[in-house]
């Protein structure tokens, strides 16, 4: 079984690592603050993560993949800008909320954005294709593989359908979908 940890805030991880604890992956909001709600001098559930170069730096030293979450600011940041940053800043991968009308736009925002390479990343990649041994990658373009890099969260016609994404020499592949009533 794996186990990760999760948080808006970073103390709480620092917390966690303090308590001894090592996850097999992290899961840390990430998102810059360049959208006009973030700049409102009062907080009012308007910024979710509130140290994004700490929070990269942090996640530099450490070995675990990296999922972030609210990349998007709650649909304040377009999905060209939030995946872009969230990789250049080190995740290993993005998890997206989204209504199906969004998914295939997305989905080539993302495919966009790894095929062209990520120049400003400075963490290596820490989830790597099955079956290389797990072997960490450099920073910059991810190697093609069978690591899925954009987790989406659909919202279909008020269900609730997960969808997994993989990304494989920059083709779509469909690895599975759930429905929940």
């Amino acid at each position: 079984m794996l186990v990760g940890i999760g948080a808006h805030h970073l103390e709480t991880l620092h917390g966690c690592v303090a308590a001894g604890m090592t996850p097999d992956f992290w899961m840390k909001t990430m998102h810059h603050h360049e959208y006009w709600s973030a700049r409102h001098p009062e907080w009012h559930d308007n910024v979710y993560c509130n140290t994004p170069a700490e929070t990269a730096a942090w996640m530099r030293e450490r070995k675990e993949p990296w999922i972030a979450f609210k990349t998007m600011a709650a649909g304040a940041i377009h999905p060209k800008d939030a995946f872009r940053y969230a990789w250049e800043s080190g995740a290993d991968f993005v998890c997206a909320g989204m209504y199906d009308f969004q998914m295939v736009e997305d989905v080539n925002i993302a495919l966009e954005a790894l095929s062209t390479g990520l120049p400003q990343r400075r963490r290596a990649w820490m989830a790597s294709p099955a079956g290389d041994g797990g072997r960490r990658t450099s920073p910059g373009r991810p190697r093609a593989g069978r690591v899925v890099r954009l987790l989406l969260d659909v919202h279909f016609l008020g269900d609730h359908l997960a969808v997994l994404l993989g990304i494989r020499d920059h083709h779509r592949v469909l690895l599975g979908d759930e429905t929940r009533r």
